[in-house]
């Protein structure tokens, strides 16, 4: 015959297992919800990151054709002041 305390024994150790089990199922549910927060937060980070980069290639743009109107307007400059310079050696010789 099977001891009856033997069969009070693995009654235990089966309702541990099974709380157990739902402790490890709780904790997966819970590690599951975290990861699909964390997809989601992946995801707004990537779509944030390529428009920050958009921004910085227009910025980078912007910069380029600064610098080239900066770069015209001072040898725009430097045209007039070639002029003027003739200007004044003109009227220098008319006075003359």
């Amino acid at each position: 015959m099977i001891n009856t305390g033997f069969l009070q024994q693995l009654e235990l150790k089966i309702n541990e297992l099974l709380q157990h089990n739902k402790k490890q199922q709780a904790t997966i549910q819970q590690l599951n919800t975290e990861i699909e927060v964390m997809k989601r937060q992946l995801t707004e980070a990537h779509v944030n990151l390529v428009e920050l980069q958009k921004k910085y290639d227009n910025l980078l743009i912007a910069q380029t054709i600064v610098k080239a109107e900066k770069d015209d307007i001072k040898r725009a400059k430097a045209k007039l002041t070639r002029l003027l310079e003739t200007i004044d050696r003109c009227i220098g010789q008319l006075n003359a």
